[in-house]
């Protein structure tokens, strides 16, 4: 097939297509000099651009678009396989990462004795021989709020003597320096369901139990029982509003 000059066709066609756009642009009142002039240029390069590409040209030319069309679905088929193979490849490598690691692990032994208290959130596991783990002491800050809480949540019925902090006024118990903070909310609620909760003491029992336990802490430091009062009643005010 002949060869294709790529620049002469390619000038000869915007040629032609400039003609044809200038031609088609006339207005219905153009003199006819404008008309025939126009038209012949337009004729003119729509004869040159067709003396110059002939049909083996054109065969070439689409040869070549059909040829690059094969190459880029070929570049495409094969781009889509190697990202697949990579796919593989990596899931293989994790897995085999995957199942050395668990080789590597050395077998943890069962203890004979593991036993467990509570349920689900609260379940404690312990070795029997070695006892049930010992809870964190409580720093002084924590003591003294547990206490607080003690007090002010149970108000007469807490026992509060020799630095403890327990209410046993219902079932469960609750021992607010030993117990966890997660404990201590599971009994609150278990105490909520039941109808064995204890009456809740009055503003003034609170108010005196806790000037009480108060200065019997710091006696230099805490306020007096009517200014518990106040305060409570000051809090109370504003929850209400």
């Amino acid at each position: 097939m002949a060869d294709i000059d790529r620049a002469r066709l390619r000038a000869l066609a915007e040629k032609a297509r400039d003609a044809e756009a200038a031609y088609l642009a006339l207005p219905n009142t153009a003199p006819a000099d404008d008309v025939l002039r126009l038209g012949r240029a337009r004729n003119n390069a729509s004869h040159a651009l067709e003396h110059a590409a002939s049909p083996d040209a054109i065969l070439a030319l689409l040869d070549a678009l059909d040829a690059a069309e094969r190459e880029r679905g070929e570049a495409r088929a094969q781009r889509d396989d190697t990202a697949i193979e990579f796919d593989v490849a990596w899931g293989a490598a994790l897995k085999a990462n995957a199942e050395r690691d668990a080789l590597a692990q050395p077998e943890q032994p069962t203890c004979p004795h593991i036993r467990s208290s509570g349920s689900g959130e609260w379940a404690t596991h312990w070795c029997e021989p070695n006892g049930p783990p010992a809870a964190p002491e409580p720093s002084a800050n924590e003591r003294r709020l547990r206490r607080l809480l003690c007090i002010v949540k149970h108000g007469r019925s807490a026992y509060m003597d020799d630095g403890e902090a327990q209410d046993s006024s219902a079932h469960p118990s609750i021992d607010y320096l030993r117990d966890s903070l997660d404990e201590i909310e599971a009994k609150w609620r278990l105490r909520a369901s039941a109808t064995l909760t204890a009456p809740e003491p009055s503003e003034a029992e609170v108010a005196a139990a806790m000037a009480s336990l108060y200065r019997a802490m710091e006696p230099a430091a805490w306020p007096s029982e009517d200014e518990v009062t106040d305060a409570l009643r000051a809090a109370a005010a504003a929850r209400g509003k």
